[in-house]
Formats: C-alpha cells, structure tokens, sequence
C-alpha cells in the first residue's frame, strides 16, 4: 500500500471513530430524554386514570344511592321496621366488592347495617333532605360514601347512607391492569392500598412514605422525579387527593420500576456501538479498496509509464529498461518534464480535493490537462458537479422535510390543545348531564310520590261515597219511621176524640144520677180534659212529624245531590291517577335514558382523554423529529456550493 493510501485511511479511520463517538453520544442523551419524558408521561397517565376511577367510584355509590333510597322494599323496611326486607333491598349492591351500606330511621338511629361498615356514619344531611357524595377518612381509611334522604308521603322517614372502602384491592389492581404501572392510594402518608410488592412478596400496605416527599404532595404540590419504593428503584408521580371542599385527605401515586428501563437502555447503547463499529469497519475496507484501486495502481503505473505520460499516450504496454550513458540524460530530462508536470497535475488536483474535503465545491481548477489526462480533469469536474448537485437537493430536501416536520409539530400541538379543550367540554357536559339526571331523579321520586298521594285518594272517595250511601238509607229508613209514626199519631187521636165522646156521655149519665153521680160527674170531666190534651198534643206531635217527613225529604235530594258528586269526584280522581301513573312512567324512562347518556358520554371522555394523551406524544415526537432536521442542516450547511 502506498504512502498516500495509508494517510487517507488513517485520516477515514479518524473521521468514523469520532463519527461514531457523536453519533454514541447523541443518541445516548436523546434516548435518555425520550425515556424520561415517555415514563413521566405514563405515570402522569396512570395518576389521571386512578383518579378518574375515584371519581368514577364516587358516581356510582351517589347513583347507588339515589337509586336505592326510591326502593319500594326499602321504604317498606323503614315504615315496618323489617331488616330483612331492607337487606333484600340492598342485596345487589352489598355483592359488589368493597361496597357498605347503612340505613338510619328519622331520629338518625342506625336500624340496619353491612357487616362491613364504618364506624363513621353520618346521616345529618340526608334526613334534612339533602343528598351528599364525598371522599371521607376516618383517621384509619378512606370511603367513597353517598347518603340519601328516603320519602314516604312527602316526608322523609330516614336515611341510606351507600359507601366504598379506597382500600379493595381490586381499584389499584384494575388501574396497574390497564395502565401497566405500579399504583398507591395514601391515606395521609401512610400506604392504605398499593401494588407494590416488599421483598416478601407481600403488599406494602401501612408503611410510611419518604417525609421529603409527603411534606411536600401535603402541602397541594405535585411530585416528579425518582425514588426508592421499598427497596425498588422507580421514576415516580405524586399528586394530592382532596375532597370536595378542598382538604387535602390523601396521596395519589404512580410509578415505573427503572430496572428494565435500564437494561434496555443499556443494549440500545451497546446495539448502537455494535452497528457503528460493524458501519466503520466496513467503510474501513471499502475505503481501503477505492484507496488501492484510485490511487495506489494510478501512482504506480505513472511511475512505470513516466515517458507515456510525458507524450500523454497511456496505451503503450510497460517495458523494462536499464539506465544507460546514452539514454541516461534523456530519462532524466523525461522524469524532470514529467515530474514538472505530474507535479502541476497532482497540485492542482490536491488543492480541489483539500477545497472538497473542508466543504468547499465552489473551486474550479485552471490548469490544462493534455492528451488522456484530460480525462481525469474531466472525470473530477463530474465528481465535483454530481456532489453539488447531491448537496443542493440534500439541503432542498432538508429545508422542505424541516418545514414539513414544524408543520407536523405545530399541528400535533394544536391537535393536542384541541383535544384537551374537547376533555375539558365533555367534563362539563357530563356534569351538566349529572346534574339533570339528579333533577329527573327527584322529578321521577316526587312524581312517584304523587301518584301514592292520588291513590290515598280514590281510596278516601271511595269510603265517602259509601258513607254518603249509608247516610241516604239512613235518611230513607227516618221518613219511613216518620210515617209510621204519623199513623200513630193519627190512632191517638181517635183514641182522645172517642174517650171525650164517652167523657160527655158519662157526664151526661152522671147529672142523670144527681147527687149520686157527682163524684163520677169530676172523675167524667177530668178523663173529658185529659181526652182534649191529648188531643191537641197528638195535633201538635202530628204537625212535627210532618215538618220532620218535609225535611227528610229535603235532606234524601241533598244526600243524592252530595252521592251524585261523589261519584263525579271519584271519576276524575281515577282519571287523575292513571295521567300520575303515566307520568310516573315516562320520568322513569327519562331517568334511565339519561343514565344511559351519561355512561356513554363517560366512554367518550375515557376515548378523547386517550386522544389527547396520543396527540401529546405526537406532538413530543414531531419536536424530536424537528430537532433531528436542525442537527442535519447545520450538518448540510456546511457545504459551500
């Protein structure tokens, strides 16, 4: 191998080890970014997704209890005291895991209870007709719980109080699941429920975060970075749960054990180093090859042809010679022409390639090439010319795909606000959803309620109407008796009218007996006055009993008057009651397709929150990729065309 080969290789095996040293390094630090941000954004997901299976627990125990609170057998339960009857009520519920229930009376005493319920009940909203559903902690857990005032006739006579224990298994289980990452939920700083294993093989259930960190998430901010998690190196997310009113109850957490992610950065790397040495070795040996065959045979065949050369015939076949006296000083001259011109050749040849290496392809050359060597003038103007062209379209290209790729990224960026302002407005539409769903459950209790009041009552017309008609036989059987008792009346007085004939008769007989019957004379006078008195009296009594018989009679018009509109009264309460039923049935179905909406527009929520998050990578992506194009231009911008 040549001397000029040799240094051409060496400078190339210099220019791949650093090539190789910048490439190991780029994509050492862009890997580790990626990684990072790629963790930080999972885990920032698996906390989104927890919380959103919180929320979503607190929906349910509140429909729960919505729900259950309008039971029928519920109701009953309460009215009857039955506990059976308030277990049967509740029984699909309580066989869901983790779930409790709790039912009180209207004084706030607890009648029934799971066996699984907390010490901690309070039913003070409930029976003042309000119904709550918030996160609770009662120093030694935390429950999702929902309480519900229960109706009867419009009043409230008592309460249900539906809740779910944070601490079942199955909420982080479901969570790590679909996300793939470990999850805790804290009560306080300490573990209440988590995935994370000990090197028992056992939850790490009551121990105690890294005061560092539980000082800060306590306080309302958000942990990012890395941590040992019993014993287990993780990147990690921390972010406080609250309740409704703002107090800070709890921990979220979420992260990703670092030992895989390691191991695999690590073959990345070595993968890399392995591809870049196999790239250098190769280019090595294709150098090497293109070195022998352009320049080293070149240089030699010159040197063998120098006189060919000096006439610039290359097709005269080699022929070897010894120096002689006479022929000493033409060779000598020859190789002084011929050296003066390779010499001129080769400089300018050197000065273009110097100019090409440092990026310069703006060079011409003005020397004149004479006979075949003007093929090598020719064939590097072509060189030069088709490399130009190269670089020209690389920095067209490059400037096209830079404006392509910052398109691409400003569209991923807006596509990703897009779909995070879309999250936010099916927030807002299932809240308002929510809440016309609370108000058709009320509407559809109260109608519920009005249709049992309807039903009092037909009843109540009913047993009027039967009063009315009791009270009209009544009225019937009186002037039936009032007639009897004119008749009476009417014997009485031919009874008095006949003894005060015989009273005269006997007066008559007794002033016939003279002195004799004067004694029989009083007692004839007396029975006379008595028969008159009772005379006047049955007069008197017959004239009542007629008034009377008048005024029954008055009174039975009234009373078929007063039955005639009872029966008016009971037709349109009957018809009341059936329009009570319908509307009672139609708010039913208008709760259920509300329920129906709702569950729906929470899949939506759940398929746009994975839009955004995919659109986020996207954008990150785009920026990289943007990154990458910058890197190639300042590379490209280089050249000097």
């Amino acid at each position: 191998m040549s001397k000029i080969s040799s240094k051409l290789l060496g400078m190339a095996s210099c220019i791949m080890v650093l090539l190789v040293g910048v490439i190991l390094t780029v994509s050492f630090f862009s890997f580790r970014s990626v990684t990072d941000k790629t963790i930080a954004g999972k885990c920032q997901t698996s906390v989104n997704f927890l919380r959103s299976s919180i929320e979503m627990q607190k929906e349910e125990t509140s429909s729960f209890a919505e729900s259950f609170s309008a039971d029928n057998r519920l109701v009953a339960g309460i009215t009857d005291g039955d506990s059976s009857g308030i277990e049967a009520s509740l029984a699909s519920v309580l066989n869901k895991e983790g779930y409790y229930a709790a039912v009180s009376d209207a004084g706030g005493k607890a009648i029934w209870t799971s066996e699984n319920v907390v010490k901690s009940l309070d039913f003070s909203s409930a029976l003042n007709g309000k119904a709550v559903s918030d996160l609770y902690s009662d120093g030694n857990g935390l429950y999702m719980q929902a309480s519900c005032p229960v109706y009867s006739g419009g009043s409230v006579i008592g309460a249900l109080i539906i809740g779910y224990d944070l601490s079942n298994t199955a909420l982080v289980d479901n969570v790590k699941e679909q996300t793939g990452n470990e999850i805790t939920v804290f009560i306080g700083d300490i573990r209440l429920n988590t995935t994370v294993l000990n090197d028992k093989g056992e939850r790490g259930v009551g121990t105690q975060l890294d005061p560092k960190i539980s000082s800060k998430v306590l306080k309302g901010e958000t942990y990012t970075g890395k941590a040992v998690i019993l014993k287990q190196k993780m990147s990690v997310r921390y972010e406080p749960l609250t309740n409704s009113s703002g107090e800070i109850l709890g921990i979220l957490f979420s992260g990703q054990p670092t030992a895989e992610n390691d191991r695999l950065f690590r073959n990345v790397i070595f993968l890399l180093l392995g591809i870049s040495i196999v790239i250098a070795i190769f280019a090595l040996v294709v150098l090497a090859k293109v070195t022998q065959r352009i320049v080293a045979a070149p240089v030699l065949a010159i040197k063998d042809k120098m006189m060919a050369v000096k006439s610039g015939r290359l097709n005269i076949p080699m022929a070897a010679f010894k120096r002689e006296k006479n022929e000493t000083s033409e060779l000598a001259d020859a190789v002084e022409d011929t050296v003066c011109t390779l010499e001129e050749y080769i400089n300018d040849i050197s000065n273009v390639l110097s100019c090409m290496a440092n990026y310069d392809f703006s060079i011409s050359s003005d020397v004149d090439y004479i006979g075949e060597f003007s093929a090598i003038k020719d064939a590097l103007t072509a060189i030069k010319t088709n490399i130009r062209d190269i670089i020209a379209s690389l920095q067209t290209a490059s400037e096209r795909i830079y404006a392509d790729s910052a398109d691409i990224s400003n569209g991923a960026t807006v596509l990703a606000q897009g779909t995070t302002e879309q999250a936010a407005t099916i927030e807002e539409l299932m809240a308002s959803i929510a809440t016309v769903s609370e108000n058709v459950s009320v509407n559809a209790a109260n109608a519920s309620s009005a249709a049992e009041l309807s039903e009092n009552v037909v009843k109540l017309v009913n047993e009027e109407e039967l009063a009315v008609n009791n009270m009209l036989d009544a009225i019937t059987d009186i002037e039936e008796k009032s007639k009897q008792i004119s008749k009476v009346i009417k014997a009485i007085e031919d009874i008095a009218f006949q003894t005060n004939i015989l009273a005269l008769n006997a007066a008559v007989e007794a002033a016939r007996a003279g002195a004799a019957g004067k004694g029989f004379a009083v007692v004839a006078e007396e029975v006379r006055n008595l028969a008159v008195n009772s005379a006047e009296a049955a007069k008197s009594t017959s004239n009542l009993i007629e008034a009377t018989i008048a005024s029954v009679s008055g009174g039975t018009m009234h009373a078929r008057s007063v039955a005639e509109s009872m029966k008016e009264v009971k037709n349109i309460s009957e018809r009341s009651n059936d329009l009570m039923e319908e509307i009672n049935k139609a708010t039913a179905e208008q709760a259920s397709a509300l329920s129906q909406i709702r569950t729906g527009m929470e899949q939506i929520s759940v398929v746009v929150q994975q839009n955004s998050l995919t659109a986020e990578e996207s954008s990150a992506s785009s920026q990289k990729l943007t990154d990458e194009f910058n890197q190639l231009q300042s590379i490209i911008l280089k050249f000097r065309i």
